[in-house]
């Protein structure tokens, strides 16, 4: 957890940097006061969001105690900043009324399985594939493909239900 003097260095370096006309830092022209006060900010975000972190996992989890279909695991580390709040990773449950009967993960035709993921957009096919196949976690997809976390899971939600779709009236 960041500690407050960090923070209110970070907040002093930036204002006396946002206060300056843009000028150039080091040898390196390429390197200016916008670009690094743009660097110190978003660093400073992520600071100050780690602080907050585990305090809005602890009241999620709490305020979903009793919750029968939310549940927020113990060792949950990650949140997401948003403009009224943060989000917390929880899990829902889906009653088994709402699953299919008896399905068989055997009756998908091999070839018809391909073909539906082959139809699927280069990228999302991509993503989909590391994760699949290669068994890869999102994060490191997200660094190998150079893209957030968040398109990540939201590539892979957009191949199963594209497959979901393609598949569920057989």
């Amino acid at each position: 957890m960041p500690d407050t003097e960090t923070l209110a260095l970070l907040r002093e370096a930036l204002d006396l940097l946002n206060d300056q006309p843009n000028f150039s830092l080091r040898r390196d022209r390429s390197v200016t006061s916008y670009r690094l006060a743009a660097r110190i900010d978003a660093h400073r975000a992520k600071l100050e969001a780690s602080a907050i972190s585990p305090l809005a996992i602890a009241i999620a989890r709490w305020c979903r105690a009793n919750d029968d279909i939310i549940r927020v695991d113990p060792g949950e580390p990650e949140t997401l900043p948003a403009a009224d709040g943060m989000w917390v990773r929880a899990w829902v449950l889906v009653g088994s009324a709402e699953l299919p009967r008896d399905p068989d993960p055997h009756s998908t035709d091999p070839e018809a399985y391909r073909a539906a993921v082959m139809a699927l957009p280069n990228a999302t096919r991509d993503i989909f594939l590391a994760h699949l196949v290669e068994g890869c976690d999102y994060r490191t997809i997200a660094e190998r493909f150079a893209v957030l976390v968040d398109v990540v899971e939201q590539a892979v939600a957009a191949a199963l239900q594209h497959l979901a779709r393609r598949f569920e009236t057989q």
